[in-house]
């Protein structure tokens, strides 16, 4: 009996993200917003639907065994920090290549005096 209410709990977790990922991806493509924020609508929602299909293995994973849920919050802390090192070194690269778009446009543009954007 508990599986079946796990494997409704997992259904409903799969709903709900494919809800709240649409709502998402809706919210953030709204004309009246800047275009920059258009490109941000999908990965949004992609991480909006992963969060909750992630929430809901672990609700389902506690309706069926909560004793293998104990271990979750030290794993969790002890994860923390390559976490925080894997998004310093996403932001640190982000930052090193569009420094270093802007300047290849740049030089390119000195170079042929037009934009060249493909090759940035």
């Amino acid at each position: 009996m508990k599986w079946l209410i796990a494997a409704g709990a997992l259904i409903l977790a799969i709903a709900l993200a494919s809800f709240a990922s649409a709502q998402a991806r809706k919210l953030l493509s709204r004309p009246a917003l800047p275009e920059n924020r258009h490109q941000l609508a999908a990965p949004a929602g992609q991480f909006v639907f992963s969060i909750l299909i992630a929430a809901g293995l672990v609700a389902a994973l506690g309706i069926g065994d909560r004793e293998s849920l104990k271990p979750l919050p030290h794993d969790l802390i002890a994860f923390l920090p390559k976490l925080l090192v894997a998004g310093l070194m996403v932001l640190a690269g982000n930052t090193a290549g569009s420094l270093l778009g802007t300047a290849v446009a740049q030089a390119a543009m000195r170079a042929t005096g037009r934009p060249q954007p493909t090759i940035a």
